[in-house]
């Protein structure tokens, strides 16, 4: 079995790894001159933190959470908003985005470091905002790596040319 600090490793690079992706997936737009897709592939992940980020200050002024007997977890809180953004943008990985954040929650409560109730209500209480950005900005994004985009991988010319 790995040791506490193992997995505590483990869990510390889950998040980074997941923004990295994300940052991946806007660049690529780049490379591929896609601007406006990279542009609303960046506000996509932007937007989806600054819930996650704004709900744990929101929670620090109101305490609305420790009201409840619960603590938020803004480690699910940024997962989540991170699997969204690859929900959305990464379509061929899905499941692996899925199973990745339900394996990250149960590594979060092995670890102790939340109980159920904590990340169940932060998940729960972001979903609908997460759905709603997702939903929002999802059809500018672009098609992810890798999958059709109705012909050639290359570029478009521009207007004109040719």
């Amino acid at each position: 079995m790995l040791s506490y600090q193992v997995l505590d490793r483990l869990a510390d690079a889950y998040n980074p790894a997941l923004a990295v992706a994300w940052l991946l997936l806007v660049v690529h737009a780049g490379i591929l001159r896609r601007w406006r897709a990279g542009l609303a592939r960046l506000a996509l992940g932007v937007c989806s933190l600054l819930v996650a980020y704004g709900v744990m200050w929101l929670d620090a002024a109101v305490g609305l959470w420790p009201s409840m007997g619960l603590d938020y977890s803004t480690h699910a809180a940024v997962a989540l908003a991170l699997c969204v953004v690859l929900w959305v943008l990464w379509r061929r990985m899905r499941i692996a985005v899925a199973v990745s954040l339900a394996a990250y929650c149960m590594l979060m409560l092995y670890q102790r470091y939340h109980t159920p109730g904590d990340i169940a209500s932060t998940l729960f209480a972001l979903a609908a905002p997460m759905a709603g950005i997702a939903w929002w900005l999802a059809p500018s994004t672009g098609p992810g790596p890798w999958e059709a985009t109705g012909g050639s991988s290359q570029p478009e010319p521009p207007r004109g040319a040719g």
